[in-house]
């Protein structure tokens, strides 16, 4: 509950589906509010940072990614928030 993993990018494709719980996952400032069942494809070299909304009921993901070798490098950068339309 209330746990955010930062902005981070992949050398690969990742795809993200919120299984149970409450999220919102930012793409280079792009905030997408998630619920059950939603996904989200984030593309090759792009910042994202995921959010659990709840404060308490933890947030349950499905990730695939296209590695066998999975890893993250942290981006400190800001990017200006905007909210997409659900």
């Amino acid at each position: 509950p209330g746990a955010v993993l930062p902005y981070h990018e992949h050398t690969f494709p990742e795809s993200v589906t919120l299984l149970s719980g409450s999220a919102t996952m930012e793409v280079e400032g792009r905030c997408y509010a998630l619920r059950k069942l939603d996904n989200l494809v984030i593309p090759t070299g792009f910042a994202h940072q995921a959010r659990n909304t709840s404060s308490t009921e933890p947030a349950v993901f499905h990730v695939a990614v296209y590695s066998d070798t999975p890893s993250r490098t942290l981006i400190d950068k800001f990017f200006p928030k905007r909210m997409m339309p659900d």
